[in-house]
C-alpha cells in the first residue's frame, strides 16, 4: 500500500489534525445527547451493566444482590425489574459479560448514568480518529478528513454512542486493531512498530471478549493476523518485539476463564447453548438483515459502507493475505450475532449487531485510495457531502422520537420499526418474516443481494490491479 510521503512537521501536524477531526463527532454527539437526553432512556439491559458499574465501584464486587435490593428500594438505576443476574449459592451473578460494567464503574462514581452514557460518547472519537490515520497513509489530509468525519456522523454513532451496550466499543476498538495491524502488513511499516505497539496490541485484543463472549472469535483471528505479520517481519529491527509480547494476549481470556469458573462453575459463564439457533435459514435471515434490511441493515444506516463493497474484488486480488485476515476479523464479529436466537437483540436498538463490524469496510476503501485510484480523491468530498445529506434526512425522523430506532418486531411494514416512511417501505428490504424462508423470495431482498454482487462486479471490471498492486501478489 501506498504511503503519503510526510516529514516529521507533517506527522505532528497530522496528529493534531487526527485529534481534531475525532472531536467533530464527538462534540456532535455530546450536544445531540443533551438536547434529546429526556427522550433516549436507559432501557433494555443497559440498566444492568449500571447496576455492575455500580457493584464494581461500591463493592469492588460483581455480586448484584445487594445492588439490585438497594435499587429496588429507592430506585435510582432502574427500579424494581426482573434482574439481569444468575443466583450462584446465593450469590447474585452478573448475566452479562462484565467488562462494560467494570469500564463504567468510575464514571459511574462521578455522575451515574449521565457521565457514563457522555463517556461513552467521547470513546467514539476513537473511530473518526482511527479512520481519518488509516486513510490518510495513501490520501492527502483534506479527503481523508471528509471521509473519516462522514463515515462517523451516521445513525450508529450519533444515536448509539450513547446508548449502555458493549458493541460499538467493540466495533471501534476492533476497527483500531485491523487498521493497524493492517499498517503493519505493508512491507514498508512492518518494521515500525514497537514494544508498546505491539503490547497494547496482544492486550486489546485479549480483552475484547471482557465486552461480550461472543467477541472471543474475534481475538483468536487477531491473535493469528499479528502472528502473520509478525512472521513476515522476521529478521528485521524490532521483530521480536511481537514475539516478546504476544503472551500478553492471553492475560484477557484466561482472566475471564478464571472469573466465570469462579462466578458460576463453568468457564464459558452464565450462557449456553440454549441461546443459539441451530437454523440455518433463521441465522441466514439475522445475517442478511444486519446488512440490508431498512432498519437494522449496517448498509441502510450508513450507505458510505458501499464504497468498501465496490473495492473488495481488487483488494483481494493485490493482497490476499490482508483481505483473508480482514474476512475473518468481518465474519468473527457478524456471523456469532447471526446465531443469537435473540432476533437483532431483541430490545436492543436498530442495528446494533452489525456495529462491532462495519466499520470494517473502510479498510477496502482505504486501499482503494492507495493504488493508482488519484481520482477516488476527488470524488472524496462529494461522497462524503452525500453520505452527510442522507444522514440528515434521516435524523429528520428519529432526532424527533430516538424511540423510533428501536425494534418492533413484526412481519407488517406499517407497524414494524423502519428508517423510512412507510410509503417507501414496500421497496426497501425487509428481514421481519418470520417463517424464516420468505426473506429469500422478497423482492426488494433480492435486488438488494444481486446489487451488492453487481458492486463487487463493476469493481473486479473497473478496479482492476494496478501495476504496484500487481507485483505485490
Amino acid at each position: 500500500m501506498q504511503t503519503i510521503p510526510n516529514g516529521r512537521k507533517g506527522k505532528d501536524f497530522d496528529r493534531l489534525l487526527a485529534v481534531a477531526v475525532a472531536a467533530v463527532p464527538v462534540m456532535i454527539t455530546v450536544a445531540l445527547f443533551f438536547a434529546r437526553t429526556r427522550l433516549m432512556p436507559v432501557l433494555g439491559d443497559q440498566p444492568h451493566y449500571l447496576i455492575m458499574a455500580d457493584s464494581v465501584a461500591r463493592d469492588r464486587d460483581l455480586d448484584l444482590r445487594n445492588n439490585y435490593e438497594r435499587d429496588f428500594a429507592k430506585p435510582v438505576i432502574l427500579g424494581k425489574a426482573v434482574p439481569h443476574a444468575v443466583d450462584v449459592g446465593g450469590r447474585w451473578m452478573p448475566f452479562h459479560t462484565p467488562g462494560l460494567g467494570i469500564l463504567l464503574a468510575v464514571p459511574f462514581v462521578l455522575g451515574g448514568a449521565l457521565a457514563c452514557r457522555i463517556m461513552l460518547c467521547v470513546l467514539t472519537g476513537l473511530l473518526p480518529f482511527t479512520l481519518f490515520r488509516w486513510f490518510r497513509r495513501t490520501m492527502t489530509r483534506r479527503p481523508a478528513a471528509w471521509l473519516a468525519i462522514a463515515a462517523s456522523l451516521s445513525v450508529p454513532v450519533l444515536f448509539g454512542a450513547s446508548l449502555i451496550f458493549p458493541d460499538l466499543l467493540a466495533g471501534l476498538i476492533a476497527t483500531f486493531l485491523v487498521t493497524w495491524l493492517a499498517n503493519g502488513a505493508d512491507e514498508t511499516s512492518a518494521t515500525t512498530a514497537t514494544m508498546t505497539g505491539w503490547g497494547g496490541y496482544w492486550l486489546l485484543s485479549g480483552l475484547l471478549p471482557w465486552l461480550n463472549l461472543k467477541f472471543a472469535p474475534t481475538t483468536v483471528v487477531l491473535a493469528l493476523g499479528g502472528a502473520w505479520v509478525a512472521g513476515r517481519a522476521s529478521g528485521r529491527s524490532h521483530s521480536w518485539d511481537a514475539w516478546i509480547t504476544c503472551p500478553l494476549i492471553v492475560i484477557g481470556p484466561l482472566a475471564l476463564l478464571a472469573f466465570n469458573q469462579r462466578a458460576y462453575g463453568s468457564i464459558i459463564g452464565p450462557r449456553g447453548s440454549s441461546e443459539i439457533t441451530t437454523s440455518g435459514l433463521r441465522a441466514l435471515l439475522i445475517f442478511l438483515g444486519v446488512h440490508f434490511d431498512q432498519s437494522q441493515g449496517m448498509f441502510a444506516q450508513q450507505p458510505l459502507l458501499l464504497i468498501g463493497v465496490l473495492a473488495v474484488v481488487p483488494f483481494v486480488r493485490a493482497r490476499p493475505w490482508l483481505a483473508l485476515f480482514w474476512l475473518m476479523a468481518y465474519l468473527s464479529l457478524v456471523v456469532p450475532n447471526a446465531f443469537e436466537l435473540a432476533r437483532f437483540g431483541t430490545m436492543g436498538p436498530d442495528g446494533r449487531f452489525g456495529w462491532s463490524a462495519e466499520w470494517l469496510w473502510m479498510v477496502p476503501i482505504g486501499f482503494l485510495a492507495g493504488h493508482g485510484r488519484a481520482k477516488f480523491e476527488q470524488w472524496a468530498k462529494p461522497l462524503a457531502i452525500a453520505a452527510l445529506a442522507y444522514q440528515a434526512a434521516l435524523a429528520v425522523r428519529w432526532v424527533k422520537g430516538p424511540m423510533l430506532l428501536y425494534p418492533v418486531l413484526e412481519e407488517q411494514l406499517s407497524q414494524r420499526d423502519s428508517l423510512f416512511p412507510v410509503a417507501m417501505r414496500a421497496f426497501v428490504p425487509s428481514y421481519y418474516m418470520w417463517d424464516f424462508r420468505s426473506y429469500l423470495t422478497y423482492a426488494p431482498n433480492v435486488v438488494a443481494l444481486l446489487g451488492m454482487v453487481a458492486i463487487m462486479a463493476t469493481g473486479a471490471v473497473l478496479l482492476g490491479p494496478s501495476e504496484r498492486s500487481a507485483a505485490r501478489l
